[in-house]
């Protein structure tokens, strides 16, 4: 988590829109845009909210991703049957090199403890099939905290919620956002694409 507050990421981006009374755009504006901005941060660049978790395994192949959770990072190790007990290692691999492999991979006999696990897209698979009574600890991609705007001000000392190397992708995210409300006013719609092409090249050409 970056340490900055959304007064002072807001307070250098009306800086820069020469809006510092907040009349052209809001607050509640810029907290609305910061929520999407950090999602689109977090889609492009995985790393930049990173949670290493212990999960228990369901029983079979296939595992579903935490709830928040945007994408399965990597495999770490087992936990044991308590979620809390240092295991094996478990390396990660994929669908297609285990189906050559072994295309029964998935029909073997369940255990506690995993060696493998497979990324895919929305959940994973694990290998051998648990037995759904194993733990193990995984590094996730998680959507930031999601912050509300409120008139007493309680949103100003939350913290940014992404690495703190991905603080200018994100600055320019929302500037896109910003300019994007007026689209119809001169260099508006130019502004918007230039911040937005920043973005993608902070997060290394993501969306």
């Amino acid at each position: 988590m970056a340490n900055m507050t959304l007064r002072t990421l807001f307070d250098m981006i009306a800086r820069l829109l020469q809006d510092e009374g907040f009349t052209d755009w809001t607050e509640s504006e810029l907290v609305d845009w910061y929520n999407l901005a950090a999602r689109d941060v977090v889609v492009a660049a995985p790393d930049a909210n990173a949670i290493i978790e212990s999960v228990k395994l369901v029983a079979g192949v296939k595992q579903s991703l935490p709830s928040g959770v945007l994408e399965f990072v990597r495999p770490i190790k087992n936990m044991g049957t308590d979620g809390e007990t240092d295991g094996e290692a478990v390396t990660i691999s994929t669908l297609d090199m285990m189906n050559v492999w072994d295309r029964d991979w998935a029909t073997a006999t369940a255990t506690t403890a995993i060696k493998h696990a497979m990324k895919e897209q929305f959940n994973w698979y694990c290998y051998p099939p648990s037995d759904g009574t194993g733990y193990v600890e995984i590094e996730v991609s998680k959507v930031p905290t999601q912050v509300s705007w409120d008139e007493d001000g309680d949103w100003e000392s939350a913290l940014v919620g992404i690495e703190d190397k991905y603080l200018d992708p994100l600055l320019h995210k929302i500037m896109f956002y910003t300019y994007s409300k007026d689209t119809d006013f001169p260099g508006a719609e130019a502004r918007s694409q230039k911040h937005n092409g920043l973005f993608a090249a902070g997060v290394g050409g993501g969306q």
